[in-house]
């Protein structure tokens, strides 16, 4: 392939949001999020792509506003998004569903009267899907068995806040969720795993004393939930996952080899800067592995993908102010390294990365020079990092946000875009690589007059 190119898509009147993406195949692909009125009221914004064109999809809207913050895929005919519904003077949990028709709102439950909120779905079959979230300042987490969504009981292990942003389904009886709690307005990274430890190796339950990234750095560990769970059988349980020193640590990524080669990365608060942070879950326990920072400048990891047990790569940024360099970071199997990556205008960051195999692998995110924001798109041929040309149907702000890969002829990246030339708003902007060129496909942006962002 030699270029990006933007894709168009439709937008709708009013504030537009796209926050999840799944794929079926090259021809069948879902985007969903949120639209919004003048009023202030938001409803479900369902996107579908047939190989051709972005459309607006029926959604339903069970109450006054609505949103979808994440879509997983089980085939073409069972699909399955998730959010949240106000409703009056609560905000409850929102789940719809594909069957190869129609989307349709499939009753789930709600805890108490506080806002019940999900932000992350994952699938491990027809019926063994999982969503996660918060109720209240409390952890919220759904299972689907084929019949009803009902609540598994999941520690909180905050004294603040609790909440679950991302979930992957290895196998059956081995599920992961990842989130942030909060003690003294400090946010401290949480996993959890759904499993039986008696059944499978048990996570320990000491801080491993691995090297940190900084050597005056140190490690603690998120503490145990207050409430008791059963030694054995099939459970939610907090893994002990490493913190580095007394500040904010968060993940922005997790990345799936296998169900004992797991990766997570985001950062970390050193006191004066954010500096990378890598963990990996090897069958056993978390542990933070050493990354590196490049100078005393800001350094941050967005996204983590992994080819292989020794091929993985993370993206995201370094540097002081408004003079942010690329970075791009490399697992070989035993240490972490830096590796060049391309820089275009003043003003640099990747934001998203994924794999089609260890000699194929793109980066987005954007550039800019103070008064020009691009999208920038990276490649790597096993080789190095080149920029590869990519399209900006705004002259003055145009940005990538995340990627994802069916294949080497079939890669999309989705971000956001101003309106031209009125430059009032913002549009859903989808980008398609078709072995050749980076080109707009055109989605929907139901809220021409608004915000209309794709962050997934």
């Amino acid at each position: 392939g030699t270029a990006w190119s933007v894709i168009s898509s439709p937008d709708r009147a009013g504030d537009n949001f796209l926050l999840g993406v799944a794929v079926v195949s090259a021809n069948d692909v879902w985007a969903v999020g949120q639209t919004s009125d003048p009023t202030a009221h938001t409803y479900t914004l369902i996107m579908h792509w047939d190989g051709t064109q972005w459309n607006i999809a029926t959604s339903p809207d069970p109450g006054l506003s609505h949103e979808l913050f994440g879509v997983v895929v089980v085939s073409a005919n069972d699909v399955w998004a998730v959010g949240d519904s106000f409703l009056v003077d609560t905000v409850q949990t929102l789940i719809l569903h594909w069957d190869g028709t129609a989307w349709s709102v499939v009753p789930s439950p709600n805890v108490g009267s506080d806002s019940n909120q999900l932000f992350g779905v994952g699938v491990g079959s027809a019926n063994d899907v999982w969503a996660v979230g918060h109720s209240g300042t409390q952890t919220l987490i759904e299972h689907w068995d084929g019949t009803q969504w009902t609540i598994v009981d999941s520690p909180s292990p905050g004294n603040q806040v609790n909440e679950l942003w991302g979930i992957a389904v290895p196998s059956a009886n081995d599920v992961w969720a990842v989130g942030d709690d909060q003690d003294n307005y400090i946010g401290r990274s949480v996993i959890e795993r759904y499993n039986d430890p008696c059944m499978t190796p048990s996570p320990t339950t000491q801080a491993t004393g691995t090297p940190t990234p900084s050597a005056t750095s140190t490690i603690t560990n998120t503490p145990p939930p207050t409430a008791t769970v059963p030694p054995c059988g099939l459970a939610w349980r907090v893994v002990d996952s490493p913190n580095i020193g007394s500040g904010d640590n968060i993940f922005g990524s997790v990345s799936v080899v296998s169900v004992n080669d797991i990766w997570a990365v985001g950062s970390y608060s050193n006191g004066s800067v954010y500096q990378t942070l890598t963990e990996h879950w090897d069958g056993t326990q978390w542990s933070v592995v050493p990354s590196p920072n490049v100078g005393p400048y800001e350094s941050q990891l967005y996204q983590v993908a992994a080819v292989s047990s020794n091929d993985v790569w993370a993206v995201g940024f370094y540097g002081p102010g408004n003079a942010h360099l690329t970075l791009t970071i490399h697992w070989d199997g035993t240490t972490w390294s830096v590796v060049p990556s391309p820089n275009t205008l003043d003003d640099n960051f990747l934001q998203g990365v994924a794999a089609v195999s260890s000699n194929d692998v793109w980066a987005v995110g954007r550039s800019s020079n103070g008064s020009t924001l691009q999208t920038l798109t990276e490649h790597w041929d096993g080789t190095q990092w080149s920029v590869v040309a990519s399209p900006n149907p705004s002259p003055s702000y145009s940005n990538l946000e995340s990627v994802a890969v069916v294949s080497a002829t079939d890669v999309w990246a989705v971000g956001y875009t101003f309106n031209e030339p009125q430059e009032s708003a913002f549009l859903t902007l989808t980008e398609h690589w078709d072995g050749t060129q980076w080109s707009v496909v055109s989605s929907p942006s139901p809220a021409p007059s608004g915000y209309n962002d794709l962050y997934g």
